[in-house]
C-alpha cells in the first residue's frame, strides 16, 4: 500500500507498507481452474513435464499465487494488475482471467506469454 510518493524522479517512487493479509482460500473450483490454466500455459509454451513442475510449487495458497504472479511469463501490465488485487483469492481470480487471454493468444497462433515464446521453468 502506498503511504506517500517521493518526488523528484522521472519515475514513480513511493514509501510503502505491507497490506494486511486477507485470509481465506478460494473455492475448490477456483483452485482447480488456476491449476488447469497454469498447466495448459506451460504445455503450450513447450515446458517439459508441467505436472512435475506443479508438484514442486508451494502448497500454501498465498505463496503459490504470489510465486505464479512473479514467475509466469506475463506482460508488465498484467503483473501490475495482479499486484493491485487484495489478497491471494482475488489475485487468483485475476490470474485466471489473464491466463485465459494468454491461452487464447496461443490458440490463435500469436505465441502467448507476451508473444515472446518464453517458457517458465
Amino acid at each position: 500500500e502506498i503511504v506517500d510518493e517521493i518526488p523528484g524522479r522521472a519515475y514513480r517512487r513511493a514509501r510503502v507498507r505491507w497490506r494486511d493479509r486477507v485470509p481465506g482460500l478460494p473455492a475448490p473450483d477456483v483452485q482447480d481452474t488456476l491449476k488447469a490454466r497454469v498447466l495448459a500455459l506451460l504445455e503450450r509454451s513447450g515446458t517439459a513435464n508441467p505436472e512435475a513442475i506443479w508438484g514442486k510449487l508451494p502448497e500454501d495458497w498465498d505463496h503459490l499465487v504470489n510465486l505464479l504472479s512473479f514467475g509466469l511469463p506475463l506482460k508488465e501490465v498484467e503483473k501490475m494488475s495482479l499486484l493491485q488485487c487484495d489478497g491471494a483469492v482475488s489475485r487468483a481470480r485475476k490470474m485466471i482471467e489473464i491466463l485465459d487471454f494468454q491461452l487464447a493468444e496461443y490458440d490463435m497462433g500469436s505465441g502467448g506469454a507476451s508473444g515472446s515464446g518464453e517458457s517458465w521453468h
